[in-house]
């Protein structure tokens, strides 16, 4: 007797029928289990498709602190659920070091997934974490043992494209790049029993592709729609009209990127418009900063006018382009790729290397900076290739440049070698780093240059920087301006210290020469924690300058 259950549908064929209809969550389930039986090349690149689909208009878990943030990943790994995991996969190092990431990588590998193979090998193609230190152990550890066991045979291709990506990575040092390939060199022979031989599709299975993935693209209108409005304002990141259009469409989705833009563009927002403001880039800015969240580092990170305007650039900025990064205003420690368009918001850029002045020069168009700021590695060649790149930089808008990270009277690096490489820069204000007790000597050497303001940066290990500067009118008239600014907070030895350096440095001018002196201090009773001989001599030193009325200022 013939039975009556209804025969099984092939998993291809159900995925197709779900995504014609518009349900890509259950296409996404059909299209796994598909690759789990034949995990083929192509049956992978059309899960990473409709995964994207699937997710689109959710949100990651979230919450108001970083332990309900954990808390709700912890949750939402556990879950099981197919689309919410391809969420979870792109923020598995958006932690605070590799022993959370490794617990986050533990709660999602327990599945069998192309999309979290394709995130794994990403981290052998751009190390997130050292390879060289103990505590990264566990982590590499299991992520090398991994990568041949995950089933996904595009990862033999990309693994042997790694040595050439970690040559060219700025910020992996060379031990770094000679472990990571004996690493590589021991894991090919896995890889290649593992992937050699990859699975094909008959050619039915792969019309049920393509007609899978056409579905998705024939659905996608909202998609393209975002994506349009999004290209006008990475386009004119000046222009706040795309950004409004762009918040009412948000707005009827109920997106509150849209309740973003709008609460920043206000102009005269109230406390509790900021306070909500800050609230939703702490819960939703991972997700809006998509693919470029593990690039960037969260102190310091601003958002403006409902978009990323303020970061620092941490140790993955070996990364695909993104315009994610248009609307920079300032940037610190790299200069990311925008792609074609470039960064035409950018204004600041400080804690560049040499690489990062190379960058610089490739970039077309260049970012109209107005301050550039670089930072010197333990090489003491430093200073001197630099020279040669900040020269060819032309940038008609810099007008501040800071130069940090070397002693001024160390050798070849003396104000009388490094001062006239200065002086045919289009800047009008020079920073270095160095000791107070040579201001004199950088005045003598910067005084027949275009600068209008010069300043020595005081830096102290774990201490906030010192500040010591001149001005002057115009590049025809004496330096006759003196700014002192000490830190937001000091502890006592060191502000009687900041005290004693104010006093030098105020004896070093010659009497009846300075017409402005202003003199910015931590607290109001910062001048009581400071010794009284020390206030004595200062009071001294500031007779000696009658023209000039002391400003006493408060940080």
């Amino acid at each position: 007797m013939a039975s009556s259950r209804p025969a099984k549908q092939h998993p291809l064929a159900a995925a197709r029928a779900a995504a014609t209809e518009g349900d890509f969550a259950t296409a996404l389930a059909h299209l796994l289990d598909a690759w789990r039986a034949t995990p083929a090349i192509a049956l992978a690149d059309a899960i990473d498709a409709i995964g994207v689909r699937a997710e689109r208009g959710l949100m990651p878990p979230s919450g108001r602190t970083p332990k309900e943030r954990a808390a709700a990943w912890t949750a939402a790994a556990t879950s099981g659920d197919p689309v919410i995991r391809g969420l979870l996969v792109t923020s598995l190092t958006d932690t605070k070091g590799n022993a959370e990431t490794l617990a986050r990588l533990m709660l999602v590998d327990q599945c069998d997934d192309p999309r979290l193979a394709s995130a794994i090998v990403a981290m052998l193609e751009v190390p997130p974490y050292n390879v060289t230190v103990h505590r990264t152990q566990p982590f590499w550890k299991h992520v090398l043992a991994r990568l041949p066991e995950l089933g996904d045979a595009r990862i033999l291709a990309r693994a042997r494209a790694c040595p050439p990506r970690w040559a060219a990575n700025k910020t992996l040092n060379p031990p770094e790049v000679e472990m990571l390939g004996k690493k590589l060199a021991k894991l090919v022979p896995a890889l290649e029993a593992a992937y050699g031989d990859p699975p094909e599709l008959a050619s039915t299975d792969a019309d049920h592709l393509r007609a899978i993935v056409d579905a998705a693209r024939a659905t996608d209108g909202g998609a393209d729609q975002a994506q349009a409005l999004l290209a006008a304002i990475y386009a004119n990141p000046a222009d706040d009209a795309p950004r409004l259009v762009y918040a009412d469409w948000l707005g009827e989705r109920g997106d509150p990127r849209g309740e973003l833009i709008a609460l920043q563009l206000t102009a005269d927002p109230t406390p509790a418009m900021r306070r909500r403001a800050a609230a939703l880039v702490d819960e939703h800015a991972t997700r809006w900063l998509g693919a470029i969240a593990p690039q960037l580092r969260k102190a310091g990170m601003r958002f403006e006018r409902g978009f990323l305007a303020a970061c620092k650039v941490g140790i993955r900025r070996d990364a695909a382009p993104d315009p994610i990064w248009s609307t920079l205003v300032e940037v610190t420690g790299g200069i990311p790729d925008a792609g074609p368009g470039g960064l035409p918001a950018l204004r600041v850029a400080t804690e560049l290397d040499n690489g990062g002045l190379e960058i610089l020069l490739a970039m077309k168009p260049r970012p109209r900076l107005e301050m550039l700021g670089w930072v010197a590695s333990f090489d003491p060649r430093d200073l001197v290739e630099a020279i040669p790149l900040l020269q060819q930089l032309d940038i008609p808008t810099l007008r501040r440049l800071e130069l940090r990270g070397f002693a001024p009277r160390d050798d070849e690096r003396a104000p009388a070698f490094a001062a006239p490489a200065w002086c045919d820069l289009p800047i009008t204000e020079l920073a270095v780093t160095g000791e107070p007790d040579t201001l004199q000597e950088w005045i003598a050497a910067v005084r027949g240059s275009k600068l209008t303001g010069f300043e020595i940066i005081e830096s102290t290990w774990n201490e906030l920087d010192w500040r010591f500067g001149v001005t002057r009118a115009s590049p025809a008239t004496a330096f006759d301006g003196l700014v002192v600014v000490g830190p937001p907070t000091a502890k006592p030895p060191r502000l009687a210290q900041f005290a004693l350096e104010v006093g030098r440095v105020l004896e070093g001018f010659a009497a009846d020469t300075l017409t402005s002196i202003r003199i910015a201090l931590p607290k109001r009773d910062a001048w009581k924690r400071v010794d009284a001989g020390l206030r004595d001599r200062i009071t001294r030193a500031l007779a000696y300058q009658p023209r000039a009325t002391p400003v006493l200022d408060h940080l």
